[in-house]
């Protein structure tokens, strides 16, 4: 059982409030959901009702989110326009939605600032020190992700560094500088797209 192109993921249950990692099943709410590797990505399955798909329903502690009146989810995400020399920083993501994104992640912890959390995923993601500063965009896009939430309430920030060097992390298969003519040809994310067209590179 797999979610139809363009369906969106609903709470269906109660949310937990014992302040533990929890993990659902899109389709029936059960904890019955394990992570498996199929040709380098990672996918779910229920051993409950049979989903098998790329998405799950994930709480834990600390989790930054709201719930819609639809009941459809929310989350809080940095993303970073990295650039050197006119090019971009891109990766291609082994997890969902498996297509090309600018340095981008949850911002969740109550103890961080989206600045440094930006910053923390540059470190994570791709092994860089920068700390960029003002968000140039904040916005709610609709775009589905893997835990579960089909809106992301973005802040978008933008920086230059003077060394080519990016390190892959274990969420990507691939990671590179790309020019505005060769990022055109690429699969994107919807908010990689979508600020990329804003900013004027694509």
């Amino acid at each position: 059982m797999r979610l139809s192109e363009g369906q969106t993921v609903k709470v269906k249950g109660k949310i937990p409030q014992d302040n533990s990692a929890h993990s659902y099943c899109p389709e029936c709410w059960s904890e019955c959901i394990q992570p498996y590797a199929a040709e380098g990505r990672e996918y779910y399955r229920c051993g409950r009702c049979g989903y098998d798909d790329s998405r799950l329903i994930a709480f834990y502690p600390q989790m930054r989110y709201r719930i819609l009146p639809d009941g459809e989810l929310l989350h809080y995400s940095v993303g970073a326009v990295i650039e050197w020399e006119g090019k971009i920083l891109l990766f291609h993501r082994r997890l969902f939605p498996f297509r090309y994104t600018v340095v981008a992640g949850h911002w969740d912890l109550d103890d961080e600032t989206p600045e440094i959390a930006i910053a923390r995923e540059i470190e994570e993601e791709a092994g860089i020190e920068v700390r960029p500063e003002d968000p140039v965009f904040v916005e709610t896009l609709e775009e589905p992700c893997r835990r579960g939430a089909d809106f992301h309430e973005w802040r978008l920030y933008r920086a230059t560094v003077d060394q080519n060097t990016a390190t892959l992390s274990d969420e990507a298969d691939i990671i590179g500088w790309y020019t505005p003519d060769e990022i055109r040809g690429l699969d994107l994310t919807i908010p990689t797209e979508h600020f990329l067209k804003k900013l004027g590179i694509i």
